[in-house]
């Protein structure tokens, strides 16, 4: 739950990633009772092929999903590092203000 939270576009495509598995497996169990004799062949031909497309495609948004994660890693950094500048800028600007009142 804490990980949907924190990268949603990941569990986003992790989520698809997974339905497009499980349609790819209810295609092929589809295909494989409902072909009989020489159509079966190509019936479980076709969901082959669908399958490898799918893998490819989950492959493809695994990668993404991958590098959306390390843009998001770079931004928080950022973020930290920003932060601190902005914290040791204030802190600054107090300790000078105390000094202009001495």
């Amino acid at each position: 739950m804490r990980a949907a939270r924190e990268r949603p576009r990941v569990a986003v495509v992790l989520g698809w990633v997974a339905l497009a598995l499980v349609l790819v497996g209810a295609l092929i169990g589809a295909t494989a009772s409902v072909g009989s004799g020489g159509g079966e062949r190509d019936g479980l031909e076709a969901a082959r092929q669908t399958a490898r497309e799918a893998r490819a495609q989950a492959g493809q948004e695994t990668r993404e999903a991958d590098e959306l994660g390390r843009a998001l890693k770079a931004q928080r950094g950022q973020v930290v590092r920003l932060r601190r500048e902005l914290r040791s800028t204030r802190r600054d600007a107090r300790r000078g203000q105390k000094r202009n009142r001495r």
